[in-house]
């Protein structure tokens, strides 16, 4: 029998999980103009992916989304801009953005050594992560002269298109979740999303090991975390990417397909408050490489684009069950503590 398009989905699903995350192909919606709002307006290629991606979240909390439309050029600049900044910008102008500690309002640089994201799980030893980043938050975007232009225009023109690609997961997600597909809209209607840019620096041996942490182990603290790493570019890496999952209590490597343009894409933990748990908020860290490999010697770089609802929104379970969690009071919260 030949395979049909919705059997083609779940045959990618399978075969990814042997890396730990199932891959969902969401070119179905990405693709439209404007997107569904009735079960009954449902293609079947639609009703296969809302199927593979309500089965990815609830097993695992992630996915790797492909087929969604953002082109490698969007991508290819911000990456460009990225290393740019990163690598080419003496320290001092680079320290011109820094605003204060991880988390400021006003987003900005971040230098190595000031964020521990492991204390956001009640770790208040944890060292800091061995990783410097720029963050493009509302206060950022809307105040470009505060910023580095060059990294402004790229990292927040390729926000832009992620942006679509969250309205697109929040409308899949409702499906998934026996919601009309417009459900997540009005707690986005002025979304408190972040765009960050991250280096993280060559391996020093003579300070840290290889195969140890590079970043710690936490959840998200939001929405969607939705990731783009430099590899996926080039046909995707033939190896571990660094990023490892937790299922089941085993640290699981997420290896990338080799099409697709593959975005790591989990979710935070708003939405395991909105769906009472039953998809979670999955644990997740960054490993270093084995200390004489050839990914030792490289920056490795990423481009993670965080979603989240208006700050004043009140996350409740879409079962009735629970107390009410405060968007915005939430993120301050987990900001406030990962700081060294």
């Amino acid at each position: 029998m030949a395979q049909t398009s919705s059997d083609a989905r779940a045959g990618e699903t399978g075969e990814a999980d042997a890396h730990g995350v199932p891959v969902v192909d969401v070119s179905s919606f990405a693709t439209q103009e404007s997107l569904p709002v009735k079960p009954e307006d449902l293609s079947e290629d639609q009703r296969a992916t809302v199927q593979a991606w309500g089965d990815a979240l609830t097993r695992t909390g992630f996915a790797v989304v492909v087929e969604h439309g953002i082109a490698d050029d969007d991508l290819r600049a911000a990456f460009d801009a990225s290393k740019r900044f990163f690598l080419e910008l003496p320290s001092e102008e680079k320290l011109k953005y820094n605003y204060g500690p991880y988390g400021t309002p006003q987003g900005g640089y971040t230098p190595q050594g000031i964020e521990g994201v492991g204390r956001s799980l009640d770790a208040a030893d944890a060292p800091a992560d061995l990783v410097e980043s720029y963050v493009f938050n509302a206060a950022a975007r809307a105040n470009p002269d505060n910023h580095e232009p060059v990294l402004f225009k790229n990292a927040v023109g390729y926000s832009t298109k992620a942006t679509w690609l969250m309205h697109v997961l929040h409308c899949i997600s409702a499906f998934a979740l026996d919601l009309p597909g417009n459900f997540f809209d009005e707690f986005h209607t002025n979304p408190d999303s972040v765009m960050r840019c991250a280096c993280y620096p060559p391996l020093d041996k003579s300070k840290v090991e290889g195969g140890s942490i590079r970043y710690s182990a936490h959840t998200d603290y939001q929405g969607f975390t939705i990731l783009a790493l430099e590899a996926s570019l080039d046909g995707g890496p033939t190896g571990p990417t660094g990023l490892q999952v937790n299922r089941d209590g085993e640290w699981k490597d997420v290896v990338l397909p080799t099409s697709g343009n593959p975005l790591v894409t989990n979710i935070g933990d708003l939405w395991q408050v909105w769906t009472a748990g039953r998809w979670k908020s999955t644990l997740h860290r960054v490993m270093n490489p084995p200390a004489d490999s050839e990914a030792a010697k490289r920056y490795r770089f990423s481009l993670p684009y965080f979603t989240g609802p208006n700050a004043e929104a009140n996350i409740v379970p879409i079962d009735g069950s629970g107390e009410a969690v405060n968007a915005g009071e939430y993120l301050r919260q987990k900001l406030d503590i990962t700081n060294v």
